[in-house]
């Protein structure tokens, strides 16, 4: 069950019996001739399989992750340390709110 296709009457009636969510980071960066989503995809297809055994919910994965060594490969998109903190924080903060 995924966070993104619900509504959030889904969400809040999915909170009075649950408070766990799962969340992917990946990375888009290149995997030779793989998907450069390979490093979400993978844990993404993981973390649907356990949503489906158990019920617990699974929120949009963060597609971008610290990859500057990948810069010169075509489509790869590096975060800074800072901006993937701050932004892991702020995903954490908004969920824990509810």
């Amino acid at each position: 069950m995924r966070l993104e296709e619900l509504n959030w009457m889904d969400v809040q009636n999915y909170l009075k019996t649950n408070d766990i969510i799962m969340l992917v980071v990946g990375a888009t960066e290149q995997h030779g001739f793989l998907s450069l989503l390979t490093d979400v995809k993978i844990p993404l297809a993981l973390a649907d399989s356990i949503s489906q055994e158990t019920g617990v919910l699974v929120a949009p994965p963060l597609n971008f992750g610290i990859s500057p060594y990948f810069l010169s490969y075509p489509g790869t998109i590096s975060l800074r340390v800072s901006t993937f903190i701050d932004v892991i924080e702020d995903v954490i903060r908004s969920l824990y709110l509810h």
